[in-house]
């Protein structure tokens, strides 16, 4: 069987034929536990192991793996933490995990790892000298800011429209709170020269689409923490139209603007062009070749894919770090595991790393939770 520390993973002999790990974000488990969530999958932690384990079965595809079997590991984090045994989450689900499967009746074991590469161009703008008018708002925006949690900075971001929109024109009696923020929005809109534009659908993803199923949970919400699914990446989009928002009116009435540049995006493509050319990857004193994966790639994200047979990982031992590197520079792309897996009896290890570019004086859309 194989192991990520003490915890097994993938066991040819086992009845759970795939699972999943993921890093916690705390150090520490108070107490070794394994949960079982439902007749098919148990969660595991243990008081010395910085992951969270999930086993199960019936599950094959590894492209949506990991996204089924974190909203398993999530709702074991939930039963733990309500019998009072410990109070646990996970961070980085989608940049950094352990997945396995049995595909003809090998059994294969995936390790992902991205990196987020923070770049930008800062500098002083003139316009920070002026005078700057304090205003409440601006605390849900900086608790926007410094939050882990993409629902919470997007509950402190509206917070912020809303107090910010109800010093420039309190909501009136007979008005609901979706047909007062049209009105005044969108007289910024006209009135303001350079103010995003704002239509009624752009409200409504606002409001109705995010806010209201963020902060209620009657019918139809969201539940926090999910993983990097079209639900989370469509909150982080709106995230996006509603800081907008508010940065405009902020400058508009507080006199307030952010500083900094911008880092170009072709600057940091043109750093990983390696990874599109020929590479390997290096598994304890053995090279194998490796490959660009445009299936693992977007627009700010490059990755690589390198893979190793059962004769292979025979001779490598206990894994825990992968390097992938250029055939023809010195560049290279090391992947640390916080723990080492014993590979014994895994068919195929396959390991995916990439590089993600951020731009870090813009406004935060990335986030751990």
């Amino acid at each position: 069987m194989a192991k990520l520390g003490n915890i097994e993973i993938a066991n040819k002999s086992s009845n759970f034929d795939c699972g999943a790990a993921f890093l916690l974000s705390e150090k520490e488990c108070p107490e070794s536990k394994i949960v079982i969530v439902e007749p098919e999958s148990e969660v595991e932690v243990q008081q010395t192991n910085p992951y969270v384990v999930i086993r199960s079965k019936g599950l094959n595809n590894p492209d949506s793996l990991a996204e089924e079997l974190y909203e398993v590991a999530q709702r074991g984090l939930d039963l733990l933490c309500i019998s009072g045994i410990a109070n646990l989450s996970i961070h980085r689900a989608s940049d950094e995990h352990l997945i396995w499967w049995r595909e003809s009746s090998q059994q294969i074991l995936r390790v992902v790892c991205v990196y987020k590469v923070k770049s930008g161009a800062s500098s002083i703008s003139s316009d920070s000298l002026h005078p700057q008018k304090y205003h409440e708002s601006l605390r849900y925006f900086r608790l926007s800011q410094i939050t882990d949690d993409l629902s919470d900075a997007y509950r402190n971001m509206y917070l912020a429209l809303e107090l910010l929109v109800t010093s420039i024109s309190p909501k009136r009696s007979n008005e609901s709170e979706l047909v007062w923020l049209k009105r005044v929005l969108k007289d910024e809109a006209n009135n303001i020269s350079g103010f995003p534009a704002v239509d009624e659908e752009i409200i409504r993803k606002i409001y109705r689409d995010v806010r209201c199923r963020l902060f209620h949970a009657k019918e139809n919400y969201i539940l926090p923490q999910s993983y990097d699914s079209s639900e989370r990446k469509n909150i982080t989009r709106i995230l996006r139209e509603l800081t907008t928002i508010v940065l405009s009116l902020a400058e508009n009435h507080l006199n307030l603007s952010r500083s900094g540049g911008v880092l170009p995006l072709s600057a940091f493509k043109s750093t990983i062009e390696w990874m599109k050319l020929q590479s390997e990857m290096i598994i304890s004193d053995m090279k194998t070749t490796a490959r660009y994966a445009p299936e693992f790639s977007n627009a700010c994200r490059e990755a690589v894919f390198g893979q190793v047979g059962l004769t292979d990982l025979e001779r490598c031992g206990n894994l825990s770090e992968f390097v992938f590197q250029s055939s023809s520079t010195n560049t290279a792309l090391p992947v640390n595991l916080a723990l080492e897996i014993t590979a014994e009896f895994i068919d195929q290890l396959q390991v995916v790393a990439g590089l993600e570019f951020i731009n870090s004086d813009g406004p935060k859309y990335f986030f751990k939770t």
